[in-house]
């Protein structure tokens, strides 16, 4: 008997050792999950920001962004079924895009714009810091397009009013 209760003795330090262990953990992962949404949180900030200071610009309502730098490609967006609004940004400059307005042309994408927006560096900066949205959800004609500026270099062309 006396055997039996020193083991079981022994044994509860090591059950409270074990479990102080598992609230370390706990702890932890809790501390990383809380990381992980401020960051969440603050891209999202960061891209309404973004959003909100396109619009200023270019006095319309953009849905869409797709952000061109060093031959990446971004996709940026508030709402995937829209084929409206879109953002086409390539350096510092911005075009208001006709989704449907481009063509393939001696292995260059030509696409054709509306109005052209010279654009900040802080813009630009928050775009290379931002996440992309899902490209998944796009709108078939965006997704297109998308995957075309991966693939080939771009030239602009705009659209002549008649």
């Amino acid at each position: 008997m006396e055997k039996l209760e020193t083991k079981s003795n022994e044994e509860i330090p090591n059950k409270i050792q074990q479990l102080l262990n598992r609230i370390q953990q706990l702890k932890e992962e809790i501390n990383k999950l809380e990381q992980e949404i401020l960051s969440i949180q603050m891209n999202k900030d960061t891209l309404e920001y973004v959003f909100s200071k396109l619009n200023g610009i270019t006095h319309g309502q953009i849905n869409t962004i797709i952000f061109v730098s060093n031959n990446n490609v971004k996709y940026l967006t508030r709402d995937p079924s829209s084929s409206f609004g879109i953002l086409l940004i390539n350096s510092n400059k911005a075009y208001l895009l006709d989704v449907e307005s481009y063509e393939l042309k001696e292995n260059t994408l030509e696409i054709a714009y509306f109005e052209q927006y010279n654009l900040s560096d802080d813009i630009i900066s928050d775009l290379k810091e931002v996440h992309e949205s899902n490209i998944d959800y796009a709108n078939p004609l965006i997704f297109q397009l998308y995957y075309l500026l991966k693939k080939y270099p771009v030239s602009f062309v705009k659209i002549k009013y008649d």
